[in-house]
């Protein structure tokens, strides 16, 4: 209570109305900015969330908090409640002097500068909200670990995952990867998407994700479903980035996956959309660790160049089956506090050793991600999680297409520039069943005939100008009777 704060509300004289309900907010201690919004903090002993600021509520809070007083034609001051227009016109502002939060936390992490931060609450320096549930118990961690307390610690985390049926070491690198992202993804500008992949139904692959989750948050994942159309998808993922969630699982996808609102999300640090409910544009931090699940995942298009996968395979007909020898529901939220501390010793101690490099190729978009997270895994001796990113990319229907038309398009013509039509007439003409199937499937239409619209193959040809892929590329050379002409090159 702060009834020693008093505001006489007079006409005119509204900046000392707002200079007295900031002093109050701030002396509350839990009201924030977040997203150029006004929000509050709801803790309890084992939750915690974000909440917007109304006016209703504010009001609310206020006529608690301080005393509003208003003088009659008499001059006699009467108290009233805090007018809930005085509230509408102070949220109306939008430049609350309040602490800027970036994120709320539900464990311990490391900073961007390296330092370990502990403490629960407010760290003013990184914007973070640290919130840890009743039986979280952290302990010390060595200030200085070694290599050889990186291997033991990297060494406890696989044995805490060993009935998982990874089908190669990459993937239980990504497993191990996906907590240590978590736990840092608010000191890292980008990371890439985790899936969790298998050929059939209740071989883990949600089970992992929880795992992550339980590590991570303390709680179970977060679930969305795939969308039909990009555009649910897009308003799905816009909620997503505004309720603020740590972790966001992608839960059994059923179709080839793809999404370019996923995709401009996973590589930039922010992402401007309207916000849900109103005609105004907020901009989105995007500090989420984002994992997908699906049996037998494709990604398609420009997702697959933002995945790393990690592919389950349990070799029996019905792997629902087996059994666990240790129930990872009960286990992790009782031993939580160590296995937090694991995770963060492996990346604490890369950074003590001053990051040392590690061969192998860079991944785009990821650096930060790939210079601590992919190299710390390395450095103490896991696989590269990476390395199951070849699968991926084998994988993806849309590299197949274009592999498969530049190919057949050479294979007919040679590396001479051609119009799109006139490769189509030569198909015709000889028969060419496997070039017909390809601008088939580039413009989806159901013949190899006339109905192929030549017009959506040329828009293909255009977005994928110069690309390369299995082995050739398409350049366009210029144009013949106002119609572009191509020349494929074997590479």
């Amino acid at each position: 209570m702060h009834k020693d704060l008093a505001v006489i509300l007079t006409p005119g004289e509204l900046d000392q109305a707002f200079f007295s309900i900031l002093r109050c907010l701030r002396a509350h201690g839990s009201f924030y900015i977040k997203d150029q919004r006004l929000v509050r903090i709801i803790t309890t002993s084992e939750t915690v969330h974000l909440k917007e600021v109304d006016s209703v509520y504010l009001a609310t809070f206020l006529s608690q908090n301080m005393k509003f007083l208003k003088k009659d034609k008499t001059g006699k001051t009467h108290q009233l409640d805090c007018p809930e227009a005085l509230c509408r016109s102070f949220l109306s502002l939008g430049n609350w002097e309040l602490p800027q939060l970036k994120n709320i936390i539900c464990a311990p992490t490391i900073k961007p500068n390296g330092e370990l931060l502990i403490k629960e609450g407010f760290d003013e320096e990184s914007g973070l909200y640290m919130h840890k549930n009743k039986d979280f118990v952290f302990f010390n961690m060595a200030p200085h670990p070694t290599l050889e307390d990186a291997k033991e610690a990297a060494f406890a985390l696989c044995d805490l995952i060993r009935d998982f049926p990874f089908r190669d070491p990459p993937s239980r690198s990504v497993a191990l990867s996906a907590v240590l992202t978590g736990l840092v993804r608010s000191s890292l500008p980008t990371a890439p998407l985790h899936a969790f992949t298998a050929p059939k139904m209740g071989t883990g692959k949600s089970l992992l994700a929880a795992v992550v989750s339980l590590i991570v948050t303390g709680h179970e994942t977060s679930v969305i479903s795939q969308s039909t159309n990009e555009s649910e998808e897009s308003k799905r993922l816009l909620a997503v980035l505004q309720d603020g969630h740590p972790i966001v699982c992608i839960d059994n996808i059923e179709r080839p996956f793809g999404s370019s609102t996923l995709c401009s999300i996973l590589t930039e640090t922010s992402y401007k959309g309207r916000v849900l409910g109103k005609t105004q544009t907020a901009i989105y931090p995007t500090s989420i660790l984002f994992l997908a699940t699906g049996n037998n995942l494709v990604f398609q298009g420009d997702i697959s160049t933002r995945v790393v996968l990690s592919s389950l395979d349990a070799e029996v007909q019905r792997p629902e089956e087996r059994e666990f020898a240790v129930n990872l529901h009960h286990f992790i939220p009782q031993h939580r506090g160590i296995l937090v501390q694991y995770a963060l010793t492996i990346l604490h101690a890369y950074n003590q050793a001053g990051r040392p490099k590690q061969v192998f190729k860079p991944f785009g978009r990821f650096e930060e991600w790939s210079n601590w997270i992919r190299s710390a895994l390395v450095w103490c001796g896991m696989a590269d999680p990476c390395a199951s990113r070849k699968q991926l990319e084998d994988d993806d229907p849309v590299r197949i297409t274009l592999a498969k038309t530049l190919e057949a398009w050479f294979k007919l013509v040679g590396n001479l520039d051609f119009r799109i039509r006139d490769v189509y007439n030569k198909a015709v003409m000889e028969c060419n069943e496997l070039i017909l199937e390809c601008f088939s499937e580039i413009s989806n239409t159901p013949t190899k005939n006339a109905n192929i619209c030549l017009k959506k193959v040329g828009q293909y040809f255009r977005a994928n100008n110069r690309r390369i892929e299995g082995g050739y590329r398409a350049i366009r050379c210029g144009s013949y009777q106002n119609a572009d002409t191509w020349r494929v090159e074997k590479i």
